[in-house]
């Protein structure tokens, strides 16, 4: 896989939007040829008390499928930054409704996240 691009853009104070983008060829068998595109765009806004709203969609293509090349979810989440004792933590959690899918694909996704903090 090739990383190209990664360009977080601050909007305000309490917003932030960024996108990363991945293009790779990726050969399981020689029979076995397919391009794939990732795009996972970021958008988060800032509320009071640690808590956000997150949109953080992974949207797929194969570009040599015969047809329905895309998986494109809809959705959002909500999040909050919290301590356990001394331990910040984040957790989220997101709904999706994939609009688009190839045969056989997904057809809703629920991502819960839970990270452990380590602030300098």
């Amino acid at each position: 896989m090739y990383r190209c691009a990664f360009h977080p853009l601050l909007l305000r104070e309490r917003a932030s939007t960024a996108c990363q983008v991945r293009l790779g060829r990726l050969r399981l068998s020689p029979s076995c040829p397919f391009r794939l595109l990732l795009i996972q765009p970021f958008i988060n806004y800032n509320m009071e008390d640690g808590w956000y709203l997150v949109s953080s969609p992974i949207i797929a293509a194969n570009w040599e499928a015969a047809s329905n090349k895309w998986a494109f979810p809809i959705g959002a989440g909500i999040g909050k930054i919290f301590k356990i004792g001394e331990q910040p933590l984040n957790f989220n959690l997101q709904a999706y409704d994939y609009v688009k899918s190839p045969v056989g694909g997904p057809r809703w996704a629920v991502r819960a996240q839970l990270q452990l903090l380590f602030p300098k």
